[in-house]
């Protein structure tokens, strides 16, 4: 199913498409032969600005909406492609996150037959697994901030203009937070 794309509002009636668009096959052909290219970025990015135009003239109950009626500080509305952009960048980034965390889970389920047979005896234990599974095999190994202000992070000054790179793994694994940092631990 398309988790991140029911998550963005994106129409059932669409997945077939974006199927097809993840799975690599072509959208549309010119014989039984001949198929037409596409670059899928760009085919979702021209989808998404069709959902955000319409999400403004229509708002619905859904992230699409939230995203198209979205004002910057000042009050001024951001254009329908700088919303595009973010809303494919969301779409792509769950893709793939998505993927490296049912990939690390199913690993666990299948090296791991006591955690297997304690998620099939008790499944109200599959929330913690799914966040132990993120804690031990974090699908985003880095991402970077900017500081925004003069912050301190523990006896570090961290001045305003400073980019700074976070690594999730190694804060996931940190002693100083977690008994047995690299031990899978459904409690």
């Amino acid at each position: 199913t398309l988790v991140v794309a029911d998550l963005l509002g994106v129409p059932a009636e669409d997945h077939p498409q974006f199927r097809a668009v993840l799975s690599g096959e072509p959208l549309g052909g010119l014989g039984d032969e001949e198929t037409v290219a596409h670059n899928p970025l760009l085919w979702l990015e021209e989808k998404f600005a069709g959902y955000i135009t319409d999400r403004r003239a229509d708002p619905r109950d859904d992230t699409l909406t939230e995203l198209a009626q979205a004002k910057y500080p000042d009050g001024a509305t951001p254009t329908v492609d700088e919303v595009v952009k973010v809303a494919t960048f969301l779409f792509a980034a769950g893709q793939d996150t998505t993927t490296k965390l049912l990939s690390a889970a199913i690993r666990v389920i299948g090296e791991r037959p006591d955690i297997q047979e304690k998620l099939r005896s008790d499944r109200d234990l599959i929330p913690a697994f799914v966040e132990e599974t993120l804690r031990l095999e974090s699908p985003v190994k880095t991402h970077f901030r900017l500081a925004s202000r003069d912050v301190q992070l523990g006896d570090v000054p961290v001045p305003a203009g400073t980019v700074m790179m976070l690594l999730p793994g190694a804060s996931n694994r940190d002693p100083r937070k977690f008994d047995s940092p690299n031990d899978f631990q459904l409690d």
